[in-house]
Order: structure tokens, then sequence, then C-alpha cells
């Protein structure tokens, strides 16, 4: 393998690197939100913080959801790049273009709801929300 492909695959796993550096601190970030608000409901006894931190953990499920999106494509790249997965697609030297890889199984949603995430952002709304309704 020469070094332009291997500086470019370097390129493509430092984007994926950060894609899920990311996503691990929205996961860190909506913890310490969530479990500030649940100590605000505890200490203040008003429902309004258990219903608000179901706000910004949908919004960050979203993002997050994004992230991974993007971070299968740039896998999806890195496969076609070193010559993992052969496709239709030529990939130049240093291209970081997925715009190519459009094809139903990098839908958006498919994003949200991988386990990964499912199981993760779920349980956080749940416990919010059954909170809130057992608390009315």
């Amino acid at each position: 393998m020469n070094e332009e492909k291997l500086k470019h695959l370097e390129f493509i796993q430092a984007v994926i690197a950060r894609l899920n550096s990311n996503s691990f601190q929205l996961k860190a970030v909506t913890t310490t939100l969530v479990t500030a608000l649940i100590a605000l409901y505890a200490s203040t006894s008003k429902l309004e913080f258990l219903l608000i931190g179901t706000i910004p953990t949908f919004i960050i499920w979203c993002v997050d959801a994004h992230y991974l999106h993007t971070e299968k494509k740039y896998i999806e790249l890195y496969n076609n790049a070193s010559g993992i997965e052969v496709s239709n697609t030529v990939i130049s030297i240093f291209s970081m273009d997925i715009s190519s890889f459009n094809s139903t199984k990098y839908i958006s949603t498919s994003g949200f709801l991988n386990y990964t995430i499912l199981w993760f952002y779920m349980p956080i709304l749940a416990i919010l929300i059954s909170s809130y309704c057992i608390n009315l």
C-alpha cells in the first residue's frame, strides 16, 4: 500500500474517531444534565424539572443519531478506500466526500433507532416521563 493511500485512510479514521468521541461526549452531557434536573426535582419537588429534562434529552438523541449516521458513511468510505469493500463508487485519493453513500442503509432513522442509541436514551426518557406521571 502506498504512502498516499495510508495517509488518506488515516484522515478518514480521524474523522470516524472524532464522531465517535462526540457521540460519547453527548451521552456524558445527557447523563449530567438529567442527573442535575432530577436532583433539582428532589430538592424542590417541582415536577417541571422532570418534564424539562425530556426536551434536551430528545434533542441530544437526534444529534447523536446524526453523528452515528455520518460515522457509518465514513466507515463505508474507509472500507471502499482501503479495498475492504468493492462498490461502483470511485474514491479519489484524499477524498472525504461521503455524499455518494446515500443508499437506504444510511437513512437517518436507522441511526435514531440503532440499539446502542435507543437503549441509552429511551430509558432516560421513560424514567423522566414515568416519574412525572407518577408524581402528578
